[in-house]
Parts: structure tokens; sequence; C-alpha cells
């Protein structure tokens, strides 16, 4: 094997190692996350995970107990739901400092993956770029 194509592989390797090692600290980052959100009216506080599921509802007796069932279950529903959304974008910003930047065009503000924005505009771009599409 020739020495330079030696070192390009070797290159190569020291980078997907340390993708890998950056992949496996965000995996454990992203694991221990949660998102709290306080109701409007302060009578429930909800933590969830980063899927979303419930860890914690306090409730303020003083509060809470001015409303009904129904009224109470729709705020714990409800500020769940604002938990969620903030551990959600705490996912997302983790997940998108971990994408190498040659990459991060490829994704889209709700965190689909485009890959048409790996190909050339045209194929007379392709054809100028690399002499075939």
């Amino acid at each position: 094997m020739r020495t330079e194509t030696r070192a390009q592989l070797e290159e190569m390797l020291g980078e997907y190692r340390a993708m890998m090692a950056r992949l496996d600290r965000m995996k454990a980052d992203v694991a221990a996350m949660t998102g709290t959100a306080r109701s409007p009216d302060g009578s429930v506080t909800v933590t969830v995970g980063p899927r979303g599921d419930l860890l914690d509802v306090a409730l303020d007796p003083s509060r809470a107990r001015k409303l009904d069932l129904k009224a109470l279950a729709a705020r714990i529903v409800e500020t769940a739901g604002l938990a969620a959304t903030r551990v959600d974008e705490q996912v997302r910003a983790e997940v998108c400092d971990a994408i190498p930047d040659r990459l991060r065009n490829l994704f889209g503000p709700d965190g689909t993956v485009d890959l048409t924005r790996l190909l050339p505009r045209d194929r007379g771009e392709a054809n100028r770029s690399n002499g075939a599409w």
C-alpha cells in the first residue's frame, strides 16, 4: 500500500473515531436532558424527558384546588406539551452541534433531511464539476 494512501486511510479512520466519540457523548447528553414548564397560572409544573416522557408533575395545592379535575387534567397535558417543546429544542440544538458543518445544510428547520441538496442543481452543473452524471 502506498504511503500516501495509507496516510489518507489513517486520517479517515481518525475522523471516524472522533465522530463516533462525539456521537456517544451526544447520545449520553440527550438521554440526560429534561424540559420543565410551569402553567401560566402556576398551578402545575411538569418535567419531561428527551422523548417527552413524563418524569414529574408538581401541583401547587392552593392553586390546583381551585380547578375541577377536568381543568386540572387539561392544565397538566398543556404544561407537559410546553415542557416537551423545550426539551425538543435542546435535543435539536445538541444534534445540530454534532453534525459536521459540511452536512448541516441538509437539514431543514423542522429536522427533516433533504438529500436532494447533495445533488447538483442541474445536469450541466454535474457535467462541469466531475465530468459525468
